[in-house]
């Protein structure tokens, strides 16, 4: 047997090194470690923080229910009156040209009240 040469093909190499500053590494370490500093809530927020705490819980079929935080006393509807009633008697109109669309809200409606979901306003 002869003597083996193994040319070796040239390929240029590269190579790319990133030193970083050691204090600011643990800088960012301590950053990442150290536990977040609570939040500090509004009287809103730590109000609704307080009735979901209050009235959440998990129903029959496993999903989560919670009551509607609503303000109290409640804001005064008087500034929308003038509006709402223009969109109830335009509802109102609407339902008398078609009858089966008033059917449809009505049965609509009655579910609604079957279900909980609502309940008959008192009087003005």
């Amino acid at each position: 047997m002869g003597r083996y040469t193994e040319e070796r093909a040239s390929s240029p190499s590269e190579a790319l090194i990133a030193l970083s500053d050691l204090s600011t590494q643990i800088a960012r370490f301590w950053e990442l470690e150290e536990p977040a500093t609570p939040k500090i809530l509004s009287p809103d927020e730590d109000q609704c923080e307080q009735h979901f705490i209050k009235t959440h819980y998990r129903g029959e079929d496993g999903r989560y229910v919670v009551s509607l935080p609503f303000r109290s006393p409640s804001p005064s509807m008087t500034p929308n009156t003038k509006r709402v009633l223009n969109c109830f008697y335009a509802l109102e109109s609407r339902l008398s040209k078609n009858e089966s669309l008033r059917e449809m809200y009505r049965a609509h409606m009655q579910e609604y009240l079957d279900l909980g979901h609502m309940s008959p306003a008192k009087g003005p």
